[in-house]
């Protein structure tokens, strides 16, 4: 019989496993679980990459504090996130654990990509309007992945929309109820400390910038090259904008 959590000392550890598409706010996510949760970890890889050291960098001093906090009386309660049970960015599948899907408007997503890719990873591509084709067939591949998995598992799949979880902490709330486990603090508090003004430190960001879904609308050269992609429709996905 497969249970659904590994063993750690002294407490058993919840698992879940976590799919994202990149740009979609995984690291903001992944923060606000680090203070409403006790995780813990395997040894990973890319945990010593470069550009996870910069991240980490641009949070506040203070932020490592926060997370260490915890109510009086909160038990001390291990939950496991397995971000990679496909690989970095792997494709959602289905596995032994419950699972969070987190997805966010592709047209805040690929702006936000293409433009992190051109300013830190040195991106150098032939056509843009090719590149925004390929990204956004890469968008919808993933999530009809996912979404068949929330329709097929719907009880152990936990849908996150990125606009909701900006919105106000509700979603938090939900996703503590759906992992199982009582939160060490506050979801209210936990999501009014997490405000990327709030939990950075001031000065320019590479990483944590303005989480801004909108700003892509704001770029004539940008629509464009949308309409010349053909990106069609993602209205299945609960996100009907057009360029």
């Amino acid at each position: 019989m497969i249970k659904d959590c590994h063993s750690f000392e002294p407490e058993p550890a919840k698992r879940l496993d976590f799919f994202s598409f990149p740009r979609t706010g995984s690291h903001y996510l992944g923060t606000s679980l680090a203070a409403l949760l006790d995780l813990v970890q395997f040894p990973q890889e890319f945990a010593v990459d470069p550009e996870v050291k910069q991240r980490t960098e641009e949070i506040s001093p203070y932020t490592n504090y926060v997370l260490s906090l915890r109510e009086n009386g909160a038990p001390y309660k291990p939950v496991y996130l397995d971000t990679t049970p496909n690989g970095v960015h792997g494709t959602p599948k289905a596995g032994r654990w419950p699972i969070i899907l987190l997805i966010r408007d592709p047209h805040a997503t690929m702006f936000s990509w293409y433009f992190t890719a051109k300013d830190r990873w040195h991106l150098h591509e032939e056509s843009r309007v090719d590149w925004i084709r390929d990204a956004y067939r890469q968008y919808r591949e993933y999530y009809q992945l996912g979404f068949e998995l929330v329709k097929a598992q719907s009880p152990s799949v936990f849908l996150v929309r990125y606009e909701e979880l900006k919105r106000d902490y509700s979603t938090l709330s939900r996703l503590v109820r759906f992992i199982g486990v009582p939160p060490k603090l506050n979801p209210e508090f936990v999501f009014w400390w997490t405000g990327f003004g709030r939990m950075t430190r001031p000065g320019p960001r590479t990483f944590y910038r303005s989480g801004n879904n909108t700003k892509w609308k704001e770029d004539p050269a940008w629509l464009a090259d949308l309409r010349a992609a053909e990106i069609g429709s993602f209205e299945e996905f609960g996100y009907p904008d057009k360029p």
